[in-house]
């Protein structure tokens, strides 16, 4: 069996078990043939409509320790895992961005497990790149989502990356100039201003006028924090996005 890095954590297999497809973006519908969205045995994978929301909107689309990394290779096998220490049952996204057709990936799963994706079934006869693909999990508590990283590897890529901060990306659909971001620690359900520092504020990259990304750099330490993202158009006007709950595993 071929060895892959796990970010020096052991992770376990998803169990695997049949999942109901039923979790699409409102609005969207899975495409027909093979490459639409269904089951794939122990996950639901493939190509959707593009969901159609009134208004500006940001939302993650990844976020991963260490950048998407693949091949575009019928024999490639995507790992994907979580290390959060929690109980709670967890859900692994994936989805694609600057494509014709939206690409839907969703794993109902448990923390600290790994789900291999076969890039043949959609991924590689797609021609999807890594440029254009994402992978989060996140999991509710009290009616709040909570998203945190993707601990990811590849079949065909064994050598460690050498970036191994998160790497958070949201995905819009306006057009945006900047985008600037806080995160700010939550301690007993309260957001604490007074822990902000440089290495948890800044200005995010734009990689497209519908796509930020923001380095969080593993050594702010593990928990529970609060993300605020001003983004900026290209008329100057500035709108707040609605704040998202993260949390880093350390």
């Amino acid at each position: 069996m071929k060895l892959i890095w796990t970010f020096g954590l052991i992770l376990f297999t998803a169990t695997c078990y049949a999942q109901l497809c039923t979790d699409l973006p409102r609005g969207s519908v899975a495409l027909a043939g093979d490459l639409g969205y269904k089951s794939r045995g122990s996950y639901c994978e493939g190509l959707i409509t593009e969901s159609k929301v009134n208004g500006a909107l940001f939302d993650i689309a990844s976020f991963t320790s260490g950048p998407v990394n693949f091949f575009d290779a019928e024999d490639e096998i995507i790992s994907l895992g979580t290390s959060l220490n929690i109980k709670t049952p967890v859900k692994i996204v994936g989805v694609s961005y600057n494509l014709s057709d939206e690409y839907r990936l969703d794993v109902n799963t448990t923390a600290g497990s790994v789900i291999q994706i076969a890039a043949r079934n959609v991924i590689a006869k797609r021609h999807i790149k890594k440029e254009n693909l994402g992978f989060y999990a996140q999991y509710t508590f009290g009616g709040e989502q909570y998203f945190f990283p993707v601990a990811m590897s590849s079949f065909r890529i064994t050598n460690r990356p050498a970036d191994r901060n998160y790497k958070l990306r949201l995905a819009g659909n306006v057009s945006i100039k900047s985008a600037t971001y806080k995160l700010l620690r939550v301690k007993n359900g309260q957001s604490d201003g007074n822990a902000m520092n440089a290495s948890n504020a800044g200005q995010a990259r734009v990689l497209g006028p519908r796509l930020i990304e923001i380095d969080i750099i593993r050594s702010i330490g593990k928990g529970l924090y609060k993300l605020e993202v001003t983004v900026e158009s290209f008329d100057g006007y500035k709108s707040e996005l609605p704040a998202k709950m993260i949390e880093l595993p350390g």
